[in-house]
């Protein structure tokens, strides 16, 4: 219980950071009007659920 509890943490951890410096990112090479950042981890994340889903 408690190794799963942390994979899941670690895993949350990962995905806040990446999500962070994918904003960062967004916002320097497109500006602040439009979260490109955030649309970008979300597109992966969809397509990288959909692809375990599938298997």
């Amino acid at each position: 219980m408690i190794g799963l509890m942390l994979m899941a943490g670690l895993g949350g951890f990962a995905g806040t950071c990446c999500r962070y410096l994918a904003g960062v990112a967004g916002k320097k090479l497109f500006g602040d009007k439009y979260p490109a950042g955030t649309f970008f981890v979300n597109i992966v994340g969809c397509f990288i659920i959909g692809i375990l889903v599938g298997l």
